[in-house]
């Protein structure tokens, strides 16, 4: 169609004809390319901060550092969704009985 349309128009306006329909099919791609890329980002941008939720959230138990939240979620992902046991917990590196106690007393 468009090639129809630009046979008619003077050379000169032809070609800017053309450029214009190719830049518009470009962008459409880049369009659709772009929105698919923001989704992916959007949902990847969602599991960090839902990351740094859970690491702040450790972080706030007396005796917990961020050394130790990054070690915790490490090992067992998101601990505050009451699916490990305390021999899970005791079971990550630097975590004892009363550092244990503390997250069940709070997350428990």
């Amino acid at each position: 169609m468009l090639q129809t349309v630009a046979a008619k128009l003077p050379h000169s306006e032809r070609l800017v004809a053309l450029c214009v329909h190719a830049r518009d099919t470009y962008l459409m791609r880049l369009d659709r390319f772009g929105r698919k890329l923001l989704s992916y980002l959007d949902l990847r941008m969602e599991s960090l901060i839902s990351r740094w939720i859970v690491l702040v959230a450790l972080q706030s138990v007396p005796g917990i550092s961020s050394v130790l939240a990054e070690r915790i979620y490490a090992k067992l992902g998101n601990p505050l969704t009451l699916s490990v046991t305390r021999e899970d917990l005791l079971s990550v590196e630097g975590l004892g009985k009363k550092k244990v106690d503390a997250l069940w007393r709070l997350f428990g």
